[in-house]
């Protein structure tokens, strides 16, 4: 999490208000089947069973991925996830 910190750090993130706008934010959303919790970090992800725009580029890239609690795969999640907001794939690169 310290490393995820500072990689924010230095593309330019601002801590301002919890939950809004921010220039980038990195989490760990999955790692080897892992389950693990405690104060500061969940894996997975507790909120990625209901984020659709995270949902949708996992199908992409590991679509046969199994989500260790639920035991559904990306491709599942995403395909059941409701289709909130308007999603866009850029080529933007982030160099850090």
């Amino acid at each position: 999490m310290e490393e995820l910190r500072s990689i924010e750090q230095a593309v330019g993130r601002v801590n301002r208000e919890r939950w809004g706008p921010r220039e980038i934010d990195l989490d760990i959303l999955l790692y080897d089947g892992l389950v693990h919790q405690d104060e500061r970090l969940h894996v997975p992800h507790e909120e990625l069973e209901r984020r659709r725009f995270v949902l949708v580029p996992l199908r992409e890239i590991a679509p046969d991925v199994v989500h260790p609690v639920s035991g559904l795969t990306m491709q599942e999640l995403a395909d059941a996830s409701p289709g909130q907001g308007h999603m866009k794939k850029t080529s933007y690169t982030i160099r850090v």
